[in-house]
């Protein structure tokens, strides 16, 4: 859940990775990375990226 919440925010792209994570629920950079690279394939960072609107 937290994850999509992240997704979203992200293709729209006017928040950057950092407040994406707290926005969501997490604190820990790393954890954040992590669970969003199991689930997405991608790092916030290339999914950023590539969807963004």
């Amino acid at each position: 859940m937290k994850i999509e919440a992240a997704k979203k925010q992200l293709e729209i792209g006017r928040k950057t990775i950092n407040e994406v994570m707290y926005n969501v629920g997490y604190a820990d950079v790393q954890a954040f990375r992590e669970v969003f690279k199991r689930i997405t394939g991608m790092t916030p960072f290339d999914y950023k990226n590539k969807y963004k609107g």
